[in-house]
C-alpha cells in the first residue's frame, strides 16, 4: 500500500474512532446500568431465571425508557431475545434515580448446558440510540449463569 493510501485508511479509521466515541460519551450522559443480577449464579435445567436490570438516568425531567435483555450461548448464538419476545418494559424515570426492572423470566428447559452471557440495553423510548450496554467482554462488566 501506497503512503497516501496509508493516510487515508488510517485518516478513516482515526475519524470512525472518534465519533464512536463522541456516541458513546453522548449517550452516557444520559445514563447508565447499575447492575445486572440473578438470584444465583448457576441453574439446573428446567428452572426459570429472573434476571433484574438496574439502570439510572440522568436526563431532566420523567422520560419514558426502555430496557433490553438478551441471553448469549457459549457458541454466540441468541438463546433469549426479549424484543423479539415484546418483553421490553418500558417504564418512566427521572433524573438521577435508580429503578430496578424485571424480572426478565427466561426458561432453560430448551437450552442447553453451558455458561451464557446476559447483555442488557437501556434506552429512551421508543428506538433513540441505546444509552448503555452491560454484560459482555466489550461492555463490562460481564454478567454470565450457567446452566447445568
Amino acid at each position: 500500500m501506497n503512503k497516501s493510501k496509508a493516510l487515508r485508511s488510517t485518516a478513516t479509521i482515526l475519524a470512525a474512532s472518534i465519533l464512536l466515541l463522541t456516541a458513546n460519551l453522548q449517550a452516557a450522559a444520559l445514563g447508565k446500568i447499575v447492575e445486572i443480577s440473578t438470584e444465583k449464579d448457576s441453574y439446573k435445567k428446567g428452572e426459570v431465571i429472573e434476571v433484574y436490570v438496574k439502570v439510572q438516568s440522568f436526563q431532566q425531567g420523567k422520560k419514558h425508557h426502555i430496557v433490553a435483555l438478551n441471553m448469549i450461548s457459549p457458541k454466540d448464538e441468541m438463546a433469549y431475545d426479549s424484543h423479539e419476545l415484546g418483553e421490553d418494559p418500558d417504564f418512566l424515570i427521572k433524573k438521577d434515580e435508580i429503578k430496578t426492572i424485571g424480572p426478565f423470566k427466561i426458561e432453560t428447559k430448551d437450552i442447553k448446558k453451558g455458561t451464557y452471557y446476559l447483555l442488557a440495553g437501556y434506552k429512551v423510548y421508543p428506538w433513540e440510540p441505546e444509552i448503555a450496554y452491560q454484560g459482555m467482554k466489550w461492555c463490562p462488566p460481564v454478567k454470565t449463569i450457567e446452566i447445568k
